[in-house]
């Protein structure tokens, strides 16, 4: 079959009864037929007009009731598992190739992920993966997740709530976290939702994607995500502190104590996306400190307790 084209189905089963069953339930699943593009450097798309950059089942770039743009959303509410496992794995896969960046391999979305979860502990899932051999085996990038990785995501599952752009939150995502993947490198990027057949949700949705694309104005708490402090308590051994972001040129650092003096300050520069420091311990009393970090893109904050 020739690239461009696209092969539908669906699957009927009938017993000795005559009942049947159909999947899917109306229409057809597809399965387009393409290669891919060439590797690009980046890709960013705000999804607000129709696009062909993806393929896969149960997604599509859309405007639901509530939201006043697209993005690209699973189907509301996504289908429980099914087949022998029963359990599904739903795809969209970028048909565009990227080349792995040595100074800037973030991936950054706006998304809502109203999905299965036990507490905070994923039952179904959400992830985001990258190949490197055309789809054959896939990489995490990016622990899964679900509702309970936001509150406001875990109170609109419990309460059967269907979102709005209100609950849109962001996340950065750093390629090269995963150590198999470097500056180099040509991968696939895809979204993926696991579904099991116990009980659905309404799903996800991602906009405003940047695949190492320019990041300005990040969220405080994605800032905070990409701050290290160990150990925490840390005793008279030295506190580390590892901090990563897109574009990382300088940091201003300052170590608070309890009563507001400042038992340490540092104004690094020169950097290449990544802060890395050690800082002896064993002069400092007993107590709470806060860890403050200046960036171009904002402030971030961390507690750190010394003890004995």
């Amino acid at each position: 079959v020739a690239s461009g084209n696209e092969i539908q189905y669906r699957i009927i089963a009938t017993d000795s009864a005559n009942n049947v069953t159909r999947l899917p339930t109306s229409g057809f699943l597809s399965i387009p037929v393409f290669e891919f593009a060439a590797p690009a450097e980046q890709y960013i798309n705000n999804f607000n007009t129709t696009t062909t950059d993806f393929a896969g089942n149960f997604f599509s770039v859309a405007q639901p009731g509530g939201f006043t743009n697209g993005a690209i959303h699973t189907a509301h509410p996504y289908p429980v598992g099914f087949g022998i496992s029963s359990t599904s794995n739903f795809t969209y896969t970028l048909k565009k190739k990227i080349t792995v960046s040595a100074s800037n391999p973030y991936i950054v979305f706006d998304e809502i992920a109203v999905v299965e979860t036990i507490g905070i502990a994923p039952k179904d899932f959400v992830l985001v993966e990258a190949s490197e051999d055309n789809g054959q085996t896939w990489l995490p990038l990016v622990n899964n997740y679900a509702a309970g990785a936001q509150s406001l995501w875990k109170q609109a599952f419990d309460n059967n709530t269907t979102p709005g752009e209100n609950l849109y939150r962001s996340r950065l995502i750093k390629i090269t976290d995963n150590t198999a993947l470097v500056a180099g490198d040509v991968i696939v990027v895809r979204f993926r939702l696991f579904s099991d057949a116990a009980i659905n949700s309404w799903g996800w949705a991602i906009d405003n994607l940047s695949i190492q694309g320019p990041i300005t104005g990040l969220p405080e708490s994605v800032l905070a995500d990409q701050l290290m402090v160990y150990p925490n308590p840390v005793r008279d051994e030295g506190v580390s502190i590892d901090f990563s972001l897109p574009d990382l040129t300088s940091v201003q650092i300052q170590i608070v104590n309890a009563q507001g003096q400042a038992v340490l300050s540092e104004d690094a520069r020169g950097l290449n996306g990544t802060f890395k420091r050690s800082y002896a311990t064993a002069g400092w009393a007993d107590g709470m400190y806060l860890v403050r970090l200046q960036t171009d893109q904002g402030q971030v904050v961390r507690k750190v307790v010394k003890i004995r």
